[in-house]
């Protein structure tokens, strides 16, 4: 049977090292920041989208899905902005 041998002392299973990244509360906070702006942007391009169709097709099934979107991405905006509480 053929041993296999240990990973260095320091590394990772792989053996290989991950960067060591500390991120202070600033860039932390400017990070998280600018991740709530694309979701948001993405979000009103999606709501946008969803009443265009609806709109187009007249069909309720369309607006359904539209207020189901609004409703779930609108309760998470007011946790990520602390409002609601």
């Amino acid at each position: 049977m053929m041993k296999i041998d240990p990973p260095p002392k320091g590394k990772g299973r792989l053996g290989g090292t991950a960067p060591k990244t500390s991120l202070t509360l600033v860039q932390f906070y400017k990070h998280s920041r600018g991740l709530q702006a694309i979701c948001e942007i993405q979000w009103r391009q999606e709501s946008h989208r969803l009443a265009a169709l609806y709109r187009q097709s007249g069909d309720p099934a369309d607006l359904f899905a539209f207020r189901r979107h609004r409703a779930a991405m609108g309760g998470r905006m007011r946790l990520w902005t602390g409002g609601g509480k």
